[in-house]
């Protein structure tokens, strides 16, 4: 119960109708989540850098520690100014040997499993090893040679602000590509 020497909250002035009401209590969220929002100078600083309140050590207190079968990786991206330009692709896969003629693939998927509460994902690459290949005729016959056939993740943003965490099948490594994105073209009329 309020004072009645204090004036009433203009949520709760009569003669206000529903949508006023509604407006009026937008407005004060948006103004309460302006002047408690974190700034710059409030993120920590790691090695020059901004960083986020979540450390390598709290990401993977998140993520499970071993799973059966597989090796987890942890890493940080490279901290670079046009991350927003940026994508990343991360392939779990082996090398094999290969006739530089038939291009083999990994079969496999990947899973991708949100931690509800943190706002981090981390990836799963499930595969038992089998590879497919074209089946060309090649000629002259190809000389023989190694290659790294690969299960695909979905293009990530590119963030070095948080790690990159994916468990892999202890058979398999992790590597990953760098992607930029390049302006918007324009298609012409036909």
């Amino acid at each position: 119960m309020r004072p009645s020497n204090l004036p009433a909250a203009p949520l709760h002035r009569p003669g206000l109708s529903k949508a006023a009401r509604w407006r009026l209590g937008v407005a004060a969220a948006v103004a309460w989540a302006l002047t408690h929002a974190a700034t710059a100078q409030d993120l920590p600083r790691q090695g020059g850098s901004l960083r986020p309140a979540l450390t390598l050590q709290d990401a993977l207190r998140t993520v499970p520690e071993h799973m059966a079968g597989y090796r987890r990786h942890v890493f940080y991206l490279p901290e670079r100014a046009d991350e927003n330009q940026l994508q990343v692709e991360l392939f779990g896969g082996m090398v094999v040997e290969w006739d530089n003629c038939n291009a083999p693939v990994l079969q496999g998927e990947v899973e991708q499993h949100s931690l509800r509460g943190v706002g981090h994902t981390y990836w799963v690459f499930k595969s038992d090893g089998r590879i497919i290949r074209t089946a060309m005729g090649c000629w002259p016959i190809p000389d023989h040679g190694q290659t790294f056939a690969a299960i695909a993740s979905p293009r990530l943003d590119y963030n070095s602000r948080l790690p990159v965490v994916a468990f892999v099948p202890e058979a398999m490594t992790l590597r990953y590509r760098v992607l930029t994105l390049g302006p918007l073209q324009t298609v012409p009329e036909r």
